[in-house]
């Protein structure tokens, strides 16, 4: 087994809230308790998360990868796992030299005031204020300017985001930052399925329930057991 001796891992709690909308209260917490058990003990087997949480619905099922050693494993927890990592290890590393290493090289020019703008290696030259005019709400502008420069995104042509765009009118903005980070956290190539009308449906059909239950008294029931 596997000990996290780091107490601690980046918690995004946008990308967190919109990717479980349409999940039960109960699979939230059974989410976030296995997140917490395989941040400090590594990929666990599907009996041990049985003994941990009790029955896996299809929704929480759909979170986790399975590697071949049939070891359940969540890929956003693990990439920030690494970052984390990776920083602390560079932080432990320029301390024991006495701070941030400092550049040995002399400059042989005088600064001609006029910085080049160099993109960097995964840039969509595509994305421009005009292909996102229509798109207002600055949230989700700003997952779609993410999703474009993703590695399997950043060579599409302004027709294919175009096209990806006029689809995504079909859903309001909170429905696509949910699909669009699941894209981007999955490292899907495509953004569209054959069940994101169904989860659609679902995620609508979740919000009228949740706006008629603030204007009806309050009634204490017991939690949802129908997986």
């Amino acid at each position: 087994m596997r000990i996290n001796y780091d107490p601690a891992f980046l918690f995004y709690s946008n990308d967190f809230i919109t990717t479980t909308l349409t999940m039960s209260h109960a699979d939230r917490g059974k989410f976030i308790l296995i997140l917490a058990m395989m941040h400090q003990n590594g990929r666990m087997s599907e009996e041990k998360i049985n003994l941990l949480v009790g029955e896996i619905s299809a929704d929480l099922r759909s979170k986790f990868s399975i590697d071949k050693d049939k070891l359940w494993f969540n890929k956003r927890l693990e990439s920030e796992i690494e970052k984390r990592s990776a920083f602390n290890n560079s932080r432990r590393k320029n301390g024991a030299l006495g701070g941030r290493p400092k550049s040995n090289i002399e400059p042989n020019t005088k600064p001609n005031n006029k910085p080049k703008k160099n993109l960097p290696v995964n840039v969509n030259v595509n994305v421009n204020e005009d292909l996102l005019a229509d798109v207002k709400n600055e949230n989700l502008k700003l997952k779609w300017i993410e999703l474009f420069n993703t590695k399997k995104w950043y060579k599409r042509s302004a027709t294919a985001l175009k096209a990806t765009l006029e689809t995504s009118k079909k859903y309001d903005d909170d429905f696509m930052i949910k699909i669009i980070d699941n894209t981007i956290c999955g490292d899907y190539q495509g953004l569209y399925f054959p069940n994101t009308d169904a989860e659609y449906a679902k995620y609508k059909k979740l919000q009228t329930n949740t706006g008629q239950k603030h204007t009806q008294k309050i009634k204490y029931t017991e939690p949802d057991k129908a997986f």
